[in-house]
């Protein structure tokens, strides 16, 4: 095969097997399914052990204030 300038076009290397292309078409739609849920879940986790150790901490403040008046 040539183009209109008589250089030879050069022939795919490679065709991928069907078998390969589905592959590849599952992985991409599971992916584009799969990783906007994934990032929403891994903010909401973020956001409850942040809310969790906020928690904790005022609890402890809270603790500590406590122990401190009834020591005196």
């Amino acid at each position: 095969m040539e183009t209109q300038s008589g250089m030879a076009l050069d022939p795919p290397c490679v065709i991928a097997p069907p078998e390969v292309e589905i592959g590849d078409r599952a992985r991409h739609h599971i992916a584009v399914r799969l990783l906007p849920f994934l990032f929403v879940l891994y903010i909401a986790n973020y956001l409850d052990r942040t809310n969790l150790a906020y928690a904790a901490l005022v609890l402890l403040c809270y603790k500590l204030r406590v122990l401190n008046d009834l020591a005196g």
